[in-house]
């Protein structure tokens, strides 16, 4: 299938089948070029996504962002899946990360459906309507995702996202959230199992990952675009955090494509 461009975003590819078996995808992992959310509807899918092993059952999805390392296994189970492949030249916010356990709904299957429709009509309107499908699709899985979620843990992740660049000290999080510091920590790590500086770490560093796969100013000005002020500090985390240094990982985005 032909890819569609709209503007700085381009529909890559598209694909919603029931096949008798999974093929391996990127054996032994590769760095993506582009957000690739793929739906399980029926049957079990197998990733290793950023070092973390990632099992889809039937109703499960997993939404991969642009500069992310991924790896699909082999499964001889008969599964129905969709993917969705876009490129972006831009960040374009996508909240969307990693596992997203049970969020398939009869909506996201008829949205699938005129995805599939749009996509096969080669116009610049149907093209258009692909790109807002994608978002729909997205919102979709973020409300069913996050309603289960607690609201107060909700409330701290969208005020940290919202404000990767700039102040995050527990402090400044815990007066906007109107809780204590000490509670505010202990009651995110009980309901999240992870710390929330931990938490601003990992989706500072994501960031940061996902402007090198889409910019090409220095990676100082966007280490400092991702809310660090020691450039040390940062690049000591980014290679913590994702194994490699971040002009390494930059190297291999441009050397590799999806």
């Amino acid at each position: 299938m032909n890819e569609m461009k709209v503007g700085e975003a381009i529909v890559l590819y598209y694909n919603y089948e029931k096949r008798e078996s999974v093929f391996a995808l990127n054996p032994g992992g590769y760095v993506i070029h582009c957000y690739d959310l793929t739906i399980c509807v029926e049957g079990k899918m197998e990733y290793l996504h950023n070092g973390k092993s990632v099992t889809l059952g039937s109703g499960d999805a997993i939404m991969i962002h642009q500069g992310d390392m991924i790896e699909r296994f082999h499964t001889d189970i008969p599964t129905k899946y969709a993917s969705i492949n876009v490129r972006f030249d831009y960040d374009p916010g996508i909240q969307l990360s990693g596992y997203l356990p049970n969020c398939v709904n009869p909506e996201i299957l008829y949205l699938l459906e005129c995805f599939k429709r749009d996509f096969n009509n080669y116009t610049p309107h149907r093209r258009h309507r692909c790109l807002s499908l994608f978002s729909y699709i997205c919102n979709n899985i973020h409300d069913t995702v996050y309603d289960k979620e607690n609201p107060r843990v909700r409330e701290i992740k969208k005020y940290i996202l919202r404000n990767l660049s700039g102040d995050l000290s527990l402090e400044t999080i815990a007066g906007e959230v109107h809780l204590t510091p000490q509670y505010m920590c202990t009651f995110f790590k009980k309901h999240t199992g992870i710390t929330v500086v931990n938490f601003i770490l990992k989706e500072r560093i994501d960031l940061a990952k996902r402007l090198i796969a889409s910019h090409d100013e220095p990676i100082s000005s966007i280490s400092a675009r991702c809310g660090f002020d020691d450039y040390y500090y940062f690049s000591h985390t980014f290679k913590k955090l994702t194994g490699v240094s971040a002009s390494s990982y930059r190297k291999s985005i441009r050397s590799k494509k999806i």
